[in-house]
């Protein structure tokens, strides 16, 4: 890994770090925050100034506009863009020049563009790009490699079960090793066991699933009293997107948290407006609500066209 750049993984939009040392920096695959969180992006930015060399991210958002003519900015919508590695090219790498810092979303699609970005735009193998379409944008007739497929569900896995540091870590480690092109028996036999443990979850995932049902017209829901891991509320809301135009997952028994999906690249989840305040066009949520019945009907009604 190039020693002019630290790694700094940002769980969420909300999670900038306050305070960054010295040198400038990229953030890659890290979204605008939503709706009044905005004002912490939009300080962030101000606040960084020059220190800034570039934002490439493709989680699409009503604010970009403010930041088109800056060549900084690499936005690109998901809806065009379906894993952010892929605008990491060469030419953006050059572009922003010697960078100190790297920061990067805390999952495979930021992992591999940070790899993107320490490799001066190549991919670290021939089919990495399309694993993290695979990854960041399912459903949309993307196939992970066996090579990605490991990596990514061995990541996911860990996740669940890791605290945040120790998670920072292994991604940290999986940069290291792809781009060196060498991964060490040690990391090879943790991300094999972990990967193992996923397929575990896979199968739960496809139980829960079959407990789902079409409540209202283009909408699937699977519903559970309690608030399920993000790795198999993830792969449940996949299996659910599967059968209908959107898929939802409703956790809880009240308050409930409430999350959209869909694999349809002409629908807009946002259109929904505040009921589902958070995420991008095709993945949205709300937490700690009263009436998820509600966000049901105008999710259908968003979905009828599509029927």
């Amino acid at each position: 890994m190039s020693k002019l750049a630290s790694l700094v993984w940002v769980d969420s939009p909300a999670a900038l770090p306050h305070t960054l040392a010295p040198g400038r920096f990229a953030v890659l695959d890290v979204a605008f925050a939503s709706q009044d969180k905005f004002a912490g992006t939009e300080r962030f930015i101000r606040t960084q100034g020059h220190r800034l060399a570039a934002w490439v991210d493709h989680h699409k958002h009503e604010r970009w506009v403010d930041y088109q003519g800056d060549p900084r900015f690499v936005l690109v919508p998901n809806v065009n863009a379906h894993a952010c590695p892929e605008l990491v090219t060469p030419e953006v790498v050059a572009r922003a020049g010697e960078v100190a810092h790297l920061l990067a979303h805390s999952d495979f699609d930021g992992m591999m563009s940070a790899v993107m970005w320490l490799r001066a735009g190549v991919p670290p193998y021939p089919e990495a790009l399309e694993d993290a379409r695979a990854a960041d944008s399912p459903g949309r007739g993307h196939a992970f490699t066996e090579r990605g497929r490991r990596l990514h569900d061995a990541l996911e896995q860990h996740r669940d079960q890791a605290h945040t540091d120790a998670r920072h870590a292994l991604l940290s480690e999986v940069v290291q090793s792809l781009v060196g092109g060498v991964e060490s028996p040690d990391l090879g036999a943790r991300l094999d066991a972990l990967a193992h443990k996923a397929a575990k979850v896979t199968a739960q995932a496809q139980a829960l699933a079959q407990r789902g049902r079409a409540e209202a017209p283009g909408v699937m829901v699977v519903r559970h009293g309690s608030n399920l891991s993000s790795r198999l509320k993830k792969a449940v809301l996949m299996l659910a997107e599967l059968r209908a135009e959107i898929g939802v997952v409703v956790e809880g028994q009240g308050p409930f948290h409430v999350t959209a999906a869909t694999f349809r690249e002409d629908l807009d989840l946002g259109l929904v407006g505040s009921a589902l305040p958070t995420g991008r066009s095709d993945y949205r949520f709300v937490n700690r609500i009263d009436d998820p019945d509600a966000i049901i009907r105008a999710l259908s009604v968003l979905a009828r066209p599509y029927g």
